[in-house]
Parts: structure tokens; sequence; C-alpha cells
């Protein structure tokens, strides 16, 4: 019989009140590969988190609000995210995706409808330095009303586009630096703030890609865009 997410939920509760918390881990991550999207097995990730670090456990709360679609558990994860803020010292921030625009435009808008898809409204700021477009990105970027937009009337670069559009972000902000032509999948942002938080020690995380020109590139052997 398959190992589902409800059953992973079980397991994980069950090992989770016997103190075994090595074993409820895995079957959280058992449960979360058959279906990322179950706000529950977050609750529970976000209760094992929490023994050390509330950071993360936070991070597990808020990921799980972002999938739950019930109004009454929507209320309740709010409250334990209320009750960690009093219980703790919460340091999550907000995240500003700084992306960096030259013509490209399909790719753009596959860029920051995957952001928009996969990654809460709440938690999260899009600011694009647009270096002198002239396929109608410009156009474009300036109609979309939730998007931060610097216009240079010239060319001025890469780095300093991207510094240009720090400048711009929200300084509360933690910075994700993205290229306009990826796809940011279901949970990659999640998964990077739960690196950053791991460790007061650990100041920046990265993505790997299937094509970038250093250690964040993977071999795979399709370049269709859904696998």
């Amino acid at each position: 019989e398959a190992y589902t997410d409800q059953v992973a939920i079980y397991d994980a509760s069950i090992h989770m009140e016997l103190g075994y918390y090595d074993i409820a881990f895995t079957a959280l991550r058992c449960g979360l590969k058959y279906n990322y999207a179950n706000f529950e097995l977050y609750i529970l990730l976000g209760e094992y988190y929490l023994r050390n670090n509330p950071n993360q456990a936070y991070l597990c709360f808020e990921n799980a609000l972002f999938f739950c679609q019930d109004e009454e558990d929507k209320r309740q994860i709010k409250a334990m995210m209320q009750e960690l803020r009093d219980n703790y010292e919460v340091t999550v921030r907000n995240v500003s995706f700084i992306i960096l625009s030259y013509n490209l435009l399909e790719y753009l808008k596959m860029c920051i409808d995957s952001i928009r898809t996969n990654v809460a409204k709440e938690v999260r700021e899009v600011v694009v330095v647009d270096n002198a477009s002239t396929d109608g990105s410009v156009e474009w970027l300036e109609q979309q009303t939730d998007i931060v937009l610097r216009r240079n009337l010239t060319n001025s670069g890469f780095p300093k586009g991207c510094n240009e559009g720090i400048e711009c972000a929200n300084c509360e902000n933690d910075l994700f630096l993205l290229n306009n032509d990826t796809e940011v999948p279901p949970n990659a942002l999640f998964w990077l703030r739960m690196g950053l938080y791991e460790d007061e020690k650990v100041g920046m995380t990265g993505s790997i890609t299937n094509y970038a020109g250093n250690m964040q590139s993977i071999r795979m052997e399709s370049s269709e865009p859904e696998e």
C-alpha cells in the first residue's frame, strides 16, 4: 500500500507524541514527497522545528497558511503564528525579489507569474529594474500594480542594475536576486528561507538550476520547462 501524505501525518503525529522525532521527521519528508501542498504536514514540521528554532517553525506555519484553503484552519494557523511571535524572538523577514530585465518579455512574464503563483503575496515584494528594453517590457511592467519598477533610460549593466534594484527594495526585507529567464517552482523560496534561518551564522543561501555558470548548476537529461 502506498505511503501517502495522510499516512505520513498519522505516522509523524504518533512518533512526535512518543518523542521519536527523527522517525517523525522521516515520515514528514516522505509525506511531502507524496504531496508538497498538504498544509498539515507543514504544521507538524513546524512543531518539529519549534524545539530548537522558532524561526524555522514560523516559516513552516507560514507555508501551511499558504497551502491551506479552509478559513477556520487558516484562523488556527494564524493564531499559532501569533503565539510564536508572542513567546519567542521571531526574526523572519519578508522577501524582495530583485529582477533585472532587458527585453525577453515573455520570459519575464513567466518569471513573474511563477512568483505570484508560488509565493504568498503577504511575504513578497517584486522589484524589477528595466535596462532600457525595447520589446514592450516597460509598457507591460508599468501596468502591473504589484511590481516596484525602476526604469533605466540606458542599459546600466547587470551588476549595477542589481544594486539599483536593491536600493528600491524595502530595507526591512531579505533580498532574492533572480534572473528574468527563470521560474520559481513551488516551495523553492520556502526551502531557501529554511536554510537562511537555520543558523545565525548563515547569511546567504543559493538555489540550483539546470543552467548556470557556476556550482549552482545541476545536470538534467531534459530541458523541458515542466521537468
